[in-house]
């Protein structure tokens, strides 16, 4: 993370990992990542998300300069200005963009709760036409930026001594809950469809031959999803089905 001169506050910058790191990849995104000047950094390590990700926000207890909170799992990619454009908004919570890490890969955007806690996920054409803020019921918290009021506000709701922000229920994971909170409590969440994060997830590559007995190389995205790359010059034959 570089500190820069900026007109915002400062805050705490979380990561939520495992013990090992996972992609190298992110490691080299957050070292470039720019954030106002004074802001700190929070490591929290552990296999439980949830856990880690109030591990995070329990630091604004002992950093009380820190107006916000931005949480970022070891999964994604991002430019260096992310964050900046995300504290530009001025939201009270904030999502950049990104997809699910499996086919058919829609928008990691929820549109509706259904009455068994089930929820309804954007697709890609729920998007079109439209930039900037789009208020969500739920979305996935890799980038999420928070506001220390919110988080003032969610405690005070917690009527238990060590409150919890993320926390499961059933079958809702702790994104929707902590998103369900945040709605109950009057504030906006927003995902922002002008700043996105890249998913790194696990591919199998492999040499592929087809029916005509051209090779290529054919990714294997899981769910029988397989993508088979052809250069321009060499291009698969058709062999009529057979």
């Amino acid at each position: 993370m570089i500190p820069v001169d900026s007109r915002h506050p400062p805050g705490i910058v979380g990561i939520s990992c495992g013990e090992l790191a996972r992609y190298s990849a992110f490691t080299a995104s957050f070292a470039g990542l720019a954030a106002p000047a004074g802001t700190q950094i929070v490591i929290a390590c552990g296999y439980d998300t949830a856990y880690n990700s109030n591990d995070v926000i329990r630091a604004l207890d002992t950093f009380p300069e820190a107006q916000w909170v931005s949480i970022w799992d070891d999964d994604h990619v991002f430019e260096a200005d992310t964050l900046l454009r995300l504290l530009d908004r001025e939201a009270d919570v904030v999502v950049p963009l990104y997809t699910q890490r499996q086919p058919p890969f829609f928008p990691c955007a929820f549109k509706e709760e259904h009455e068994d806690g089930s929820f309804q996920i954007c697709r890609w054409e729920d998007l079109e036409g439209r930039a900037g803020l789009l208020p969500v019921i739920s979305a996935g918290k890799g980038g999420v930026l928070i506001r220390r009021h919110v988080i003032e506000e969610l405690s005070k709701r917690d009527e238990r001594e060590k409150p919890e922000w993320f926390e499961r229920q059933g079958k809702t994971g702790e994104d929707h809950f902590f998103y369900k909170k945040c709605r109950e409590a009057g504030f906006t969440v927003s995902v922002d469809l002008d700043v996105t994060l890249g998913h790194l997830t696990p591919v199998e590559v492999r040499p592929f031959r087809n029916e005509a007995g051209q090779w290529c190389g054919r990714v294997d995205l899981k769910r029988n999803v397989t993508v088979e790359c052809w250069s321009k010059e060499y291009q698969p034959q058709d062999t009529g089905g057979k």
